[in-house]
């Protein structure tokens, strides 16, 4: 069995058509960890655990219907790297969503 580490993996989620405040959302980048025998494993858990997650939220699309299917958005990991076991216990996690706007 291979031994596991953590992780830390930015996501770049676009393809959105919500609004979050009255404001037109295209899409987010955020930040998460995960403890992964590999970058591989690291990235599936990521991807899943965060599709469930915006499932979830049920973010009004820009009309006023709720988010039906993910099967418009795109989520591309930007960044995989292993972290330090004390960067995992100490160091600060980013949380939250950076939102941008449609061009």
């Amino acid at each position: 069995m291979a031994r596991r580490s953590p992780y830390q993996i930015l996501i770049h989620v676009s393809g959105l058509d919500v609004e979050i405040d009255g404001e037109p959302i295209a899409g987010f980048f955020t930040m998460r960890r995960v403890i992964a025998s590999d970058s591989a494993e690291a990235e599936e858990m990521v991807r899943k655990s965060l599709l469930d997650e915006i499932e979830k939220k049920r973010w009004p699309k820009s009309g006023g219907a709720d988010v039906g299917g993910l099967s418009d958005i795109s989520l591309e990991i930007e960044q995989s790297f292993k972290i330090g076991w004390l960067s995992w216990i100490f160091g600060r996690r980013a949380s939250g969503f950076l939102f941008y706007e449609p061009d």
